[in-house]
């Protein structure tokens, strides 16, 4: 199981679980705080994309990059981003986790190759060449998981000052 603590310490400790008795982790305040700082993260990532789509040269063909390209390019990172949030938010990172997001990461892949070969008609045509043709893509994929990774860590942050102040402050009460 994922804990945060052993048993034995939450045990000894059991000012680490008085929060719960007073609704500071899951209240309307905190889930709204949830929702701004998805929805700012989404803002960045489709930002950052549809920018550096702009700057992507033409690929071999003479074909530019079109929407489906982006959109594959987004839902890339989306499935990127959402399984190192995964291995990040982890209390105990070991070979079963490890091996199951890597798995997750390579099915996507796979499955994109897949249909993007089998698809190559209409104006969709074989969107896995022009993403990994360009080295934009790679930079901008970096550029999400360590900034939303850093994103996530100062909201933990703030999360964990908030959320402490208002416990002190319920106890002195």
């Amino acid at each position: 199981m994922d804990f945060e603590y052993p048993k034995e310490h939450l045990l000894k400790n059991p000012e680490l679980y008085k929060g719960g008795l007073f609704n500071i982790h899951f209240n309307f305040a905190s889930f709204l705080r949830w929702i701004f700082f998805a929805f700012f993260k989404a803002i960045i990532l489709i930002v950052i994309s549809v920018h550096e789509f702009k700057l992507s040269p033409k690929s071999s063909n003479g074909k530019m990059a079109g929407y489906a390209e982006l959109g594959d390019f987004v839902f890339a990172c989306i499935v990127y981003v959402v399984n190192i949030k995964i291995l990040v938010c982890s209390n105990g990172i070991g070979l079963g986790i490890l091996l199951t997001i890597g798995l997750s990461i390579l099915v996507y892949f796979a499955s994109h190759c897949i249909l993007s070969y089998l698809f190559t008609g209409w104006d969709h045509f074989g969107t896995m060449d022009q993403l990994l043709s360009h080295p934009y893509n790679y930079l901008a994929s970096l550029l999400f998981i360590c900034l939303f990774a850093e994103l996530d860590r100062a909201a933990s942050h703030v999360g964990k000052a908030i959320k402490d102040f208002k416990m002190v402050r319920r106890l002195k009460a």
